[in-house]
């Protein structure tokens, strides 16, 4: 990972989890970005539950 002016000071447990279900196979996930894809088929037709 890079980053510029040194390393990110950042655990996972200060992120934001959003929860998701793919529309196109229905997969239920965790992701902590508003622009995600299905883990399972790649796709990016998404919606937050």
């Amino acid at each position: 990972m890079c980053s510029i002016g040194g390393p990110a000071n950042l655990t996972i447990d200060e992120l934001t989890w959003y929860k998701y279900r793919c529309t196109k196979c229905g997969h239920v996930y965790k992701s902590t970005g508003k622009k995600s894809v299905c883990p399972r088929c790649r796709s990016e037709d998404i919606e937050k539950v």
